[in-house]
């Protein structure tokens, strides 16, 4: 297990998990841990952002393009 797996009922605070995001911009998988508590607090923007650079890094990951199409909807 590593500083990044998280059961459903944990959360890492957005403060740190941007900095991951900064110190790691390569790894879709912190981006998609950033745009899942973006997606929480009702950052919807900043959230569909982070997926987007998810899909770029890693174009199969479904988990993002399903919360994508999801928050897509929810945006508008």
């Amino acid at each position: 297990m590593n500083e990044y797996d998280l059961s459903p009922d944990q959360e890492l605070p957005l403060g740190k998990l941007r900095r991951h995001a900064q110190l790691a911009p390569q790894d879709p998988d912190v981006r998609f841990l950033l745009a899942t508590e973006l997606a929480r607090h009702a950052c919807y923007g900043d959230a569909i952002a982070q997926l987007r650079q998810v899909i770029r890094l890693a174009p199969n990951h479904l988990e993002a393009r399903k919360l994508l199409e999801l928050l897509a909807g929810t945006s508008r």
